[in-house]
């Protein structure tokens, strides 16, 4: 990782759990017989929202901003106890859809990092954020967060890039004759073939005409 995205990297990690002092969201709840446990539902929206006041503060860029905002309000995704390959592949894609935005609004500002996606880099944080819990970890626990990395650049490297769209406005205009292309609806089919892209990322282009087909009733 460049030192660069290290140091914001680094930066997220400080601020992650800083949405945990709004005494509104602390809840007190039984833990073990006789034990209570704090818990802090929804604390990392607060902490992005923070990260990103707090790098306004400090005149940090909008895009570096944004990938340490960003990597607080993911923290808890890895933590998730189960992760499918869909999911994944829709993280991985929603990451990877708002680097490209962001290049292409200002292309010098962007930090690259062409050794270790974004998407990757909050698994790592993941990581460090249980090692440093103070609470001994099992060695499977912690394969986890490997397994899941190494999975995800599987993905990356042996399925085909997401595309916006999927089927061409056309063709959805040939299948829907009777519906006025400013409705909207070209845009929804083709949000709905993505969707379905991600549970049959191998599909091709007559699998997803078959599935409209299917839905068109």
């Amino acid at each position: 990782v460049k030192k660069e995205k290290r140091t914001l990297c680094l930066f997220a990690g400080v601020l992650h759990d800083i949405g945990k002092r709004d005494p509104e969201i602390r809840v007190r709840k039984p833990h073990e017989k006789d034990k209570w446990k704090l818990t802090f539902n929804k604390h990392e929206e607060i902490s992005a929202q923070a990260a990103k006041a707090i790098c306004e503060k400090l005149r940090i860029s909008k895009e570096k901003s944004e990938f340490v905002e960003k990597m607080c309000r993911d923290h808890m995704v890895p933590h998730s106890k189960e992760f499918s390959d869909s999911a994944l592949r829709r993280f991985i894609h929603r990451w990877k859809k708002e680097e490209t935005e962001q290049e292409k609004e200002n292309e010098s500002e962007v930090v690259k990092n062409e050794e270790f996606p974004d998407w990757a880099l909050v698994w790592l944080h993941g990581l460090a954020d249980i090692k440093g819990s103070g609470v001994e970890r099992e060695a499977e626990e912690i394969n986890k967060y490997k397994k899941i990395i190494e999975r995800g650049l599987q993905i990356e490297k042996e399925e085909p890039v997401k595309k916006k769209v999927i089927i061409r406005g056309e063709v959805i205009m040939g299948l829907f004759p009777t519906l006025h292309p400013g409705s909207g609806y070209i845009a929804k089919i083709n949000e709905k073939l993505l969707e379905v892209s991600f549970e049959n990322p191998l599909f091709e282009e007559n699998n997803y005409l078959e599935y409209i087909e299917s839905i068109r009733g």
